[in-house]
């Protein structure tokens, strides 16, 4: 079924649900680890993505800050912390967005430069994809992991059997039969938000710890990052989808987000090519998986989010191992210019090494413009 531009089929369903890998495993961390509202987060989720989809008319995914997620999660930070630093970046988004500072950062940063951050985020997504499949080490793990590789491949060009479908259904069926469902409670409606005005410390460890660490991988990967990948694979019907207009996207998202207690989100390159190597093509899958979190999350509360927890993570871990690899092949690209290949790849093992975007990028624009310095200097002793 199409309408307007916006397909509803199999093919979309299966799209819709390609990034689950990266949105639930770290959700179901911040709501076991930092005690955050499972309906606020999915809610907020939801309204993004169906907001996104509407607007921009091509799929466009939706994380949570991989960056605030991850040290929050490694520090036992607050909620409000962690909603507070999507408040701040929200703000600062919208500030470079217009003032046009983005646009001009969005020039200096080179192909070679945003294939670099986008190989970089695809081998992190594999080796935390390595890791959900192997840690910890059981025959059964590397069995479902491999399997769920194999069916992906098997099933990669399949329009009609979408492979996502198959591992959801499998992995739920698996847990059914070999998991135990001890300490799970169903429960209906929704979990509101306590809210608290945020202390001074709030704020600044909130600006310190998370948004100085998140801003260049935001700026680098869920904005200049995902437009390209949008134009990559949706060519002229991802004309909406531009630098600007993501900064503000986000901005305004994670402005009100930080308001209500949520946990700040993002767009990304590495959403992007999961849902379009699933097999979505249109803003449909958008609104699919975006209506799912919304009445999820509103009827059921935490009680839905939950079942991921006992959901098989080799599973997830083979879709992340997939993504990962398609994401990397966006640098095939630069293959007609050597130093172009060699500065993408200088930038995407520095952020494997280190997961440090911002420092892999500085050596990377380094090494570029040493590159012209060499050009410069040959050129000129050629014409004395």
């Amino acid at each position: 079924m199409e309408f307007k531009g916006f397909r509803f089929d199999r093919c979309e369903f299966a799209g819709a649900f390609g990034d689950i890998g990266v949105l639930f495993p770290l959700a179901a961390a911040l709501i076991t680890i930092n005690g955050m509202n499972p309906s606020i987060i999915f809610l907020f989720a939801g309204v993004l993505y169906f907001a996104a989809g509407v607007y921009f008319r091509v799929p466009i995914p939706v994380q949570p800050l991989k960056a605030v997620a991850i040290i929050a999660i490694a520090m036992g930070l607050t909620p409000i912390q962690i909603s507070m630093s999507g408040f701040i970046l929200g703000l600062i988004l919208l500030v470079l967005a217009f003032t046009g500072v983005i646009n001009i950062l969005n020039r200096v940063l080179s192909k070679s430069i945003i294939r670099g951050i986008q190989l970089g985020i695809g081998l992190l997504l594999m080796k935390s994809g390595f890791k959900m499949v192997v840690q910890p080490f059981e025959y059964s793990s590397l069995f479902i992991g491999s399997a769920s590789i194999l069916i992906i491949l098997f099933l990669r060009n399949n329009r009609t059997i979408p492979s996502v479908v198959i591992l959801i259904l499998a992995g739920f069926v698996f847990s059914l039969f070999f998991r135990e469902f001890e300490g799970f409670n169903f429960s209906l409606g929704f979990e509101y938000p306590i809210f608290r005005l945020p202390m001074f410390d709030d704020i600044s460890s909130a600006f310190i710890l998370l948004v100085i660490p998140q801003l260049p991988l935001t700026i680098g990967n869920a904005i200049i990052a995902s437009a390209d990948a949008a134009r990559t694979y949706f060519k002229e019907r991802a004309v909406r989808v531009t630098e600007k207009r993501l900064a503000v996207s986000l901005g305004i998202s994670n402005v009100i987000i930080g308001i209500f207690g949520g946990l700040p989100l993002c767009h990304g390159a590495g959403g992007a090519t999961a849902h379009y190597k699933f097999g979505a093509r249109t803003a449909g899958a958008n609104i699919i998986i975006g209506s799912t979190l919304i009445i999820a999350a509103v009827l059921f509360g935490g009680t839905f989010f939950a079942l991921f927890n006992y959901f098989p993570a080799p599973v997830l871990g083979g879709m992340l191992i997939f993504v990962g690899f398609e994401h990397s092949k966006l640098m095939r690209s630069l293959f007609d210019n050597k130093e172009s290949v060699v500065v993408c790849l200088t930038i995407g093992i520095i952020s494997l090494l280190t997961k440090n975007i911002l420092a892999a990028c500085l050596v990377g624009i380094g090494e570029e413009l040493f590159f012209k310095f060499v050009h410069r200097v040959k050129k000129k002793s050629l014409k004395e």
